[in-house]
């Protein structure tokens, strides 16, 4: 990971939901109950995304 803070900007603007995805992996380790219950939310709803969004390319689901 870049270590400039300009560097470090952009690389999360190229990269949406990445930090949101890697920082509740992080939370699921060491976060309390609730935190892991939010956490794991965060998780799975952008893969839920990219099923659909994989579904769609192909045809199976119809806008």
């Amino acid at each position: 990971m870049p270590r400039k803070p300009e560097t470090f900007s952009s690389y999360w603007k190229l990269r949406p939901g990445v930090f949101e995805i890697e920082s509740s992996e992080l939370a699921l380790q060491k976060g309390n109950d609730a935190t892991k219950t939010f956490a794991q939310q965060m998780v799975a709803d952008p893969e839920k995304t990219a099923e659909l969004k994989a579904l769609i390319a192909v045809g199976k689901v119809m806008r």
